[in-house]
């Protein structure tokens, strides 16, 4: 256990972030959790993990939110998967979003969601509280990907 400027954390080998742009740096394996609430909305969203290369790690919210996530896809690209985290194969806990906005206007099949947009690891204790997730095309909904583990998950 330790703490980074007040926020304790029980597994050592986690990297804490602090910022929007340590948000957006994170690599695809590893342990992250996040140390304060985060605010992205002046951000151009890149989502975390594609088909090729998944999130394979942890990311931990510690309990705090993330503000102002604003991803769209426009074009078909190794991107057509849209949302905080594009594809999932890891473990996402205990973190928030809110003021989401994530939209494809893509007139083909993409992955479209507000936490994740293709799902196939665990994701538990997480909520959206508000925004909007639209798409036009054919779109497969995060909630038919969601094969292994979803808990306390609010809308």
């Amino acid at each position: 256990m330790y703490t980074y400027y007040g926020v304790t954390y029980s597994n050592s080998a986690a990297t804490p972030v602090f910022t929007a742009a340590q948000l957006k740096d994170i690599g695809t394996t590893g342990v992250y959790f996040l140390a304060f609430d985060i605010n992205i909305s002046t951000m151009t969203w890149e989502p975390l993990g594609t088909k090729t290369a998944p999130f394979t790690g942890t990311f931990d919210g510690n309990s705090f939110e993330i503000t102002g996530l604003r991803a769209q896809l426009s074009v078909s690209s190794e991107r057509d998967y849209v949302g905080l985290f594009g594809y999932n194969s890891g473990t996402i806990k205990n973190l928030g979003l809110s003021n989401v906005s994530v939209t494809s206007t893509y007139n083909d099949t993409c992955y479209v969601g507000g936490l994740v947009a293709y799902n196939q690891g665990t994701i538990t204790n997480c909520y959206i509280s508000s925004g909007t997730v639209s798409a036009i095309g054919v779109v497969w909904p995060a909630s038919k990907r969601f094969e292994t583990d979803v808990r306390t998950a609010a809308a």
